[in-house]
């Protein structure tokens, strides 16, 4: 939806122009914010260091990543200091949804320390779902110096459940012996140095 005109918050309605980079190539100058989405295979030496010359500079990226799909996406965030917890967040506190459609509203800090928009969505109790969601862990990104703030969290009832693959034909329930652990945990984090 990002260049969709008909689509009311398409980036492109936003003030946002878009293009393809090829990493093999430095980023340009005039690129505001880099948008990685699933990547496939990882990167090679020359687009790790296109990509680490555009972070350092101060260049603005928006990382997306799904749980079931980690493996090259999971090795960019690492060198960030930020890694997806295993398995993926579930919750069966409403019966009438599926258990890994996370429901999320934006954090106080979001709202104080990101974009005023989160403040807007907290007073409307508006809401934001992410289905098959994974939970962050970003204690190595403070240790590299970045300030982390979470915009998403997940439900205090939710855990990370590490054997139901299939959420549609197989039940799920907590289970702490497997190694699943209850509590809200960050699903969109912002960094900044």
């Amino acid at each position: 939806y990002a260049c969709r005109k008909k689509f009311r918050n398409a980036l492109i309605n936003q003030g946002f122009d878009h293009c393809i980079i090829d990493l093999k190539q430095p980023v340009p100058d005039n690129v505001a914010t880099l948008v990685i989405a699933e990547m496939r295979t990882e990167l090679s030496e020359q687009e790790e260091i296109n990509l680490n010359n555009y972070i350092e500079r101060g260049g603005n990226i928006l990382i997306m990543c799904e749980p079931k799909r980690i493996g090259p996406m999971n090795e960019l965030i690492n060198r960030l200091g930020v890694k997806l917890l295993p398995g993926t967040i579930a919750s069966t506190s409403n019966p009438r949804i599926q258990p890994d459609l996370t429901i999320c509203t934006p954090t106080a800090e979001a709202g104080k320390d990101i974009a005023y928009h989160f403040n807007s969505m907290r007073y409307y109790k508006n809401l934001i779902t992410m289905p098959s969601a994974a939970g962050l862990d970003y204690s190595e990104a403070q240790k590299l110096g970045f300030k982390v703030t979470d915009i998403f969290r997940s439900g205090s009832s939710s855990w990370n459940e590490l054997q139901v693959l299939n959420f549609i034909e197989e039940s799920t329930t907590f289970d702490p012996a497997m190694g699943e652990v209850q509590g809200s945990v960050p699903v969109a984090i912002a960094m900044a140095r």
